[in-house]
């Protein structure tokens, strides 16, 4: 993708004459923003101000731009596509934005075909698209000698509209869909761009500058009438609500009003008529139930001698019946239970034999798990821990083999760790040796010092060492005027001839055994700073050396551990498993001994307690039963001669004749009572009814006189408002017709370019 900076020619002079700047990314006056992905934003000044402008550009060094005046709320978002290169002199472009049904057209501007002019038509979902989904954009250059397409892409566009929006126009949407929709609705969603000649494009574009200030024009003339609405809003507001309350009171409350005060009047009349009328019957319901009463009165005195009698025969008739319904009752519970008896005894003594049947076994099976239990118990008891520990490791051949390395590592570290201290001995004699050297001093016993090599008296002896050989530091070669043996003479042992220059006189003779041979310190400290460095390598070998045996002996420890972990989890193991027989068989001991223990208290139950009981009862019942017999018998007798006493009572004393005559007389008595009682509630009823609805009265004459006192002030506050509103009309009268004028001006601006592009 292109860069914005490569830019190199301007938009056409159209531009200028229009918004009063060039695109030219070269110029001194063009100033880059900011940059996000494939777009960047740029200000320049124009004639008439400073212009933002967003653009991205195709691989063919075609730009897409979005120009807006910077800050200038009169001024509209113009979109524009710039081709530095034409020499195939296409005439016109299409922009496809995937998820638009629609394509954006540009038509030359100026004639040069340089500078394209678009028609902004869904310009706004366009631009929603871009900043959200970020499509790639195809362009389609049409006309000329041969079309071509081209891919812009929309990477950081939705960042630099932001920016554009928040620098350049207040925070403000970059495209004013409310115009695009008033204005640019009327045009065709697709455009044919080689319709669009620079004449037409010229046209529109001044067109859509022009309609976009009679916009502007007429939203300023819509903001004065809401003004203007706004300040009579208070009162439409209240008139509104005054006439809402008013329809309520005339309409509603006041014919509900006047219909409670009738029916509550009906209601006074309904209930004293009710009263009247009740009043008038309760004299001759009085006596009546007086005549009535007299009636009762005189019967009841005829059967009033003969009535103890009659109790009396009924009441032992009514004991007798009583007596022998119990006995008969008694008697076939008696005949029900013995069976049951009889049937729950065959139940218990089989249960009881069953149980005995079975109890030696359990009795066996008890004992049996009593002993196992005393066996796990004392397996567990028994059971050393330590022990079994101690001699599984003794049995683990990996264990004993760790133990004998650890022995074996151990002496071996010991003797690296004092070979170590010998050679960091040696070191620091050597050390100070050359610091007496390089401070020009004599060092007592100061020796020519060569090269350390394996042997020193405090160092493990070479393979193939023997006496005589030296050991420690070997000594170096000899300045001249210095010989030795083995260093330029005869010397004892394999030394040999000298290994360096030796001198012609003899020098102090070496202990046979090797080391160190005082001479005068040499004046070249050379050899003693070689020395020093072969020391402290044979330090950090000897050092490396014990670290390693360390590093073993902790291997060995964590490998010693691991087993010894492993042992004591099994050990573990076996103890719980002890544990858990242990407890098995105690689970499995109690068991047995429960099962024993109940049954054997079953067993004693029924045969001391149950059976006894149903024997007592079966015998009781069975005793019973003859005393129950005669109680029916003697009840029986009693019933047929009280019934014939009872009959020849009632045959000789006319007595049903008589109780009929006083059971019809006091049927009339109730009656009558009832009748009595309905009139005198009804007329209660009737007066408290009649007082309820005087009161409701009162209260519904004061709703009503309260209503007519709102509705008349409503009114009058009404008229009032009313007077108030009627400067509206008036005031918003011109302000209406400068909204048409500029209505129809729009319209007519949309009409030129909609003809335009026919």
């Amino acid at each position: 993708m292109l860069v914005v900076g490569k830019l190199k020619v301007a938009l056409a002079a159209t531009v200028l004459m229009a918004v009063g700047f060039q695109a030219h990314a070269g110029s001194s006056s063009n100033k880059k923003i900011k940059e996000s992905g494939d777009w960047s934003l740029w200000e320049t000044k124009g004639t008439s101000g400073d212009i933002c402008y967003i653009q991205s550009g195709g691989e063919d060094e075609t730009y897409l731009v979005m120009i807006k005046a910077k800050n200038n709320p009169k001024s509209p978002v113009e979109t524009m596509i710039q081709m530095l290169d034409n020499s195939k002199g296409q005439t016109g472009i299409t922009v496809s934005v995937p998820g638009l049904a629609s394509t954006l057209s540009y038509g030359d501007l100026d004639g040069k075909k340089f500078t394209f002019q678009g028609i902004p038509k869904n310009l706004s979902q366009a631009v929603e698209i871009m900043k959200n989904n970020k499509p790639e954009l195809k362009l389609s250059k049409v006309g000329g000698k041969k079309p071509a397409e081209t891919k812009i892409s929309t990477r950081g566009f939705k960042d630099m509209v932001k920016e554009l929006e928040s620098r350049c126009n207040a925070g403000q949407p970059m495209v004013d869909a409310d115009f695009e929709r008033q204005f640019i609705n009327a045009v065709a969603d697709s455009i044919d761009p080689l319709k669009l000649d620079p004449a037409k494009s010229s046209l529109i574009r001044s067109i859509y500058f022009a309609a976009y200030d009679v916009m502007l024009n007429k939203r300023g003339a819509e903001g004065e009438l809401a003004q203007v609405l706004q300040k009579y809003q208070p009162q439409v507001n209240e008139l509104n609500q005054n006439r809402a309350r008013a329809a309520a009171v005339q309409n509603s409350e006041l014919p509900a009003a006047r219909n409670d005060l009738t029916q509550t009047q009906t209601q006074q009349a309904t209930a004293r008529a009710e009263i009247a009328k009740q009043a008038q019957a309760i004299p001759g319901l009085t006596s009546k139930r007086d005549a009535s009463q007299a009636a009762l009165d005189a019967a009841e005195r005829v059967i009033a001698p003969l009535r103890p009698e009659y109790n009396r025969l009924t009441g032992s008739l009514g004991q007798a019946q009583s007596e022998l319904s119990s006995a008969e009752s008694r008697l076939s519970y008696i005949d029900g239970r013995v069976p049951d008896l009889d049937q729950q005894r065959n139940a218990l003594e089989n249960e009881a034999y069953r149980l005995e049947q079975i109890l030696p076994s359990q009795r066996h099976e008890a004992s049996m798990a009593l002993s196992r239990y005393n066996q796990v118990s004392r397996d567990r008891q028994s059971y050393n821990a330590q022990w079994r520990r101690d001699e599984m490791l003794r049995q683990s051949f990996e264990y004993q083999r760790l133990n004998q390395d650890w022995q074996r590592v151990s002496r071996s570290m010991e003797m690296a760790d004092r070979e170590l201290r010998g050679v960091i001995r040696e070191r620091d004699r050597v050390a100070n040796d050359l610091r007496t050297c390089q401070s020009g001093a004599v060092a007592p016993n100061a020796v020519a010092v060569e090269q350390l090599t394996p042997g020193g008296p405090h160092e493990p002896k070479p393979p193939g060492w023997t006496p005589g050989q030296g050991g420690g530091l070997v000594p170096g070669p000899k300045p001249p005027g210095h010989g030795g043996p083995g260093h330029g003479g005869p010397g004892h042992g394999p030394g040999g001839p000298g290994h360096g220059p030796g001198g012609p006189g003899p020098g102090p003779q070496p202990d046979p055994g090797g080391g160190l041979t005082p001479v005068e310190p040499p004046r070249d400290c050379s050899q003693l700073q070689n020395a020093l460095q072969v020391a402290n390598a044979q330090v950090s070998q000897k050092q490396s050396e014990v670290n390693g045996y360390s590093s073993q002996l902790r291997d060995i420890e964590r490998r010693r551990e691991r087993i010894v972990r492993d042992i004591d989890m099994q050990v573990d193991r076996e103890y719980r498993s002890l544990v858990d027989a242990e407890e098995q068989a105690r689970r499995a001991y109690d068991y047995a001994n429960t099962t024993v223990f109940n049954n054997e208290n079953r067993v004693a139950q029924i045969r001391r307690t149950e059976l006894p009981n149903i024997a007592s009862e079966r015998s009781q019942l069975l005793n019973e039963r003859p005393s129950v017999l005669s109680s029916i018998s003697h009840a029986q007798s009693d019933i047929a001669s009280l019934s014939n006493q009872l009959n020849t009572f009632r045959r000789t004393n006319d007595w049903d004749r008589k109780e009929a005559n006083v059971n019809a007389k006091a049927a009339q008595l109730q009656q009558d009572q009832s009748a009595l009682n309905a009139a005198t509630s009804g007329k209660a009823l009737a007066e408290r009814t009649l007082q309820n609805a005087i009161a409701r009265e009162g209260q519904i004459n004061a709703q009503i006189t309260a209503l007519n006192n709102e509705l008349a002030a409503l009114n009058n506050r009404a008229v009032a408002l009313n007077q108030i509103l009627a400067q509206l009309p008036a005031e918003r009268a011109p302000i209406d017709q400068r909204i048409a004028s500029l209505a129809a001006d729009l319209k007519a601006r949309q009409d030129q370019v909609v003809n335009a592009l026919k």
